[in-house]
């Protein structure tokens, strides 16, 4: 995966990072570690955790609040914070399918 023009520096925390991971189309369906960039605040994405569920690995939406990050990890999953670890990897989620008039 390479960077778009909008981010020069891979793995940046920046609003640029921000752009190209919400905007450029290299990135729409990439999982992105959350080790590398975290999306906005209150974005709603696809996230993924190997114990997400009692299941095993799982893929549901989510959302990131940094200022919550003293409470855990900053990620919540249906209002309710989640655990530090359980969510590795998110992506954008994808456009809305167009219903015909």
């Amino acid at each position: 995966m390479t960077l778009c023009d909008t981010c020069t520096e891979h793995g940046c925390y920046t609003p640029k990072w921000n752009k190209c991971v919400t905007e450029c189309d290299d990135y729409k369906t990439a999982w992105v570690s959350v080790e590398m960039a975290l999306p906005l605040r209150g974005q709603y994405v696809l996230v993924y955790g190997p114990g997400l569920n009692r299941y095993g690995p799982s893929v549901d939406v989510g959302q990131y609040y940094p200022e919550l990050g003293g409470y855990g990890t900053g990620w919540t999953r249906h209002g309710h914070l989640v655990p530090r670890g359980e969510i590795t990897h998110w992506q954008p989620l994808p456009e809305l399918p167009e219903i015909g008039s």
